[in-house]
């Protein structure tokens, strides 16, 4: 088998998620060619997900060290004198992250002297421009948005190999435990989302490309389009091709059709309204992202990469999913809690629990076809009751 035959294979057993296989794979690419850096990307993404931390990262550097012609000491020298600390004080760790498939790994840096922490995120530029939006726009225009953030220490790209290095606070803390904290969690997520659609919505490109043969889809650029048929549209070609491919049910199928009724064949979609229904979102909302600040008492939402506009509520669809909440635990712990849902108009939490539902297609698999009872029914039973509800007021 030769190089591109090599590269080919490895991309389709990432896609069913064979790891093993694929790795196979990247290490005869990296036998092939040992001066592309791409092969070292795809090695470490393969020991990512088979857990193997350390050789993660040992090819994660190696890929830094190629597209930048550096030595990984010689950047991170470069990094602590950017940030303005004693270098001979502050001690510097390289490592690949366990979340987060978009970064390149990050660097932790400890202040020894007064245990002051430090944390430079390193991100390919296109990957990077929400969260510069953020820390140069935004965060500065909503002051409130600084007491959930953590504070910009300094940006520095370097434009040939569009490379970007962020480093901020690092928080010292701990992730929320759901059945402790979802309340808490609801109100910074309500924060959040205090932020209206006209006061941000020139701040985002207004028309987003959506590709839908990527895996997983980037779910934060949908949540922007949901009042458009065409999004919708494209979104059930989607929901029948994922449960073409994973021979699901008829039974499965359809309640798609069922759902796409509800949404598409009713118009339902039309009731959305930017400008009403959309505000601020994190559009990575989950519990990995938020950690409760020990030293201040309360919680700080890191990475904000995928940061923009949606339906009121989208954050927590993820939020929910991370935590494996099935759809009768979300209408127990919120639903219906109508005194932490009252700041939801109906429309928004049916286009939440839309969301939710394409969310579970995106990151589920046989659980998803298997549980109706507990995943697909439930949550169209409660769309279609408050669509109902909706129309009967309307009338």
């Amino acid at each position: 088998m030769n190089e591109k035959e090599t590269y080919e294979l490895l991309k389709a057993y990432k896609n069913k998620g064979k790891w093993r296989k694929a790795l196979e794979c990247a290490k005869a690419l990296v036998d092939y060619n040992p001066k592309h850096p791409d092969y070292y990307k795809e090695l470490s993404t393969c020991y990512r997900r088979l857990k193997r931390p350390r050789k993660a990262t040992e090819s994660m550097k190696k890929y830094l060290e190629i597209i930048l012609n550096e030595n990984i000491n010689d950047i991170i020298a470069i990094i602590k004198k950017a940030i303005n600390v004693d270098t001979s004080l502050v001690k510097s760790t390289y490592k690949c992250v366990e979340f987060g498939g978009n970064n390149l790994g990050f660097i932790e840096h400890i202040d020894i002297s007064n245990d002051q922490k430090y944390f430079t995120k390193i991100v390919q530029s296109k990957k990077l421009s929400n969260e510069r939006l953020f820390y140069d726009n935004i965060r500065e225009k909503f002051s409130e948005l600084k007491i959930f953030s953590p504070e910009l220490i300094h940006f520095q790209e370097i434009e040939g190999p569009q490379v970007c290095f962020l480093t901020l606070e690092k928080i010292q803390g701990d992730y929320p435990n759901f059945y402790e904290h979802f309340e808490d969690v609801y109100n910074v997520n309500k924060a959040i989302n205090g932020i209206q659609y006209n006061q941000i919505k020139d701040i985002f490109p207004s028309d987003v490309e959506i590709d839908f043969s990527s895996k997983p889809l980037t779910l934060s650029k949908i949540f922007t389009m949901l009042h458009k048929r065409e999004t919708n549209v494209k979104v059930f070609e989607w929901l029948y091709y994922q449960a073409r491919e994973r021979n699901y049910s008829l039974e499965s199928v359809s309640l798609i059709q069922r759902l796409e009724k509800l949404i598409i064949g009713n118009g339902f979609y039309k009731e959305l309204e930017p400008k009403v229904n959309y505000t601020f979102i994190h559009g990575d909302f989950q519990s990995t992202n938020i950690i409760y600040d020990s030293n201040e008492k309360n919680y700080k939402v890191i990475d904000w990469a995928y940061c923009g506009y949606g339906v009121k509520g989208v954050d927590l669809v993820k939020y929910f999913r991370r935590e494996g909440l099935n759809f009768k635990e979300i209408k127990q712990y919120f639903l219906l809690k109508s005194e932490i849902t009252n700041y939801l108009k109906p429309i928004e939490q049916v286009f939440m629990v839309y969301s939710l539902i394409i969310t579970w297609f995106n990151f589920m698999n046989k659980k998803l076809n298997e549980n109706h009872s507990d995943y697909l029914l439930p949550a169209i039973n409660y769309i279609e009751e408050v669509v109902n509800h909706v129309k009967r007021k309307t009338v």
